[in-house]
């Protein structure tokens, strides 16, 4: 039996060097009970990890880097959860809650 591979998780403090990416690059599963979020941030957190944390059972909490989104009108600095359970979540270390929804992709600002 070989072990189980383990990886470090980047601090929510330490930027990472993700590259910015594409229009188009990313995909998202959603419908029959999930839904997707993307939290827009500030560029002092470009690199930065944003965790979140369910309101109500099942507990989930999942974390994902905030990267440079190159889109046809700009740029912006967003984390993509690309499918979670329906519901209400709560972003860490802000006390923000945001919801979402069966089938749809929730776009929420960071201190909004």
């Amino acid at each position: 039996m070989t072990p189980a591979s383990t990886h470090a998780r980047p601090s929510a403090t330490e930027p990472t060097t993700w590259g910015p990416s594409h229009e188009a690059s990313v995909l998202v599963e959603i419908g029959a009970g999930r839904g997707a979020l993307v939290l827009y941030a500030p560029a002092d957190q470009l690199g930065t990890e944003l965790e979140i944390g369910s309101l109500r059972g099942p507990h989930v909490h999942v974390h994902t880097a905030v990267r440079e989104r190159n889109l046809p009108g700009g740029s912006v600095c967003a984390a993509l959860f690309g499918s979670l359970p329906v519901g209400r979540y709560r972003v860490r270390g802000t006390g923000q809650v945001v919801s979402v929804e069966d089938g749809a992709v929730a776009e929420v600002h960071l201190g909004a």
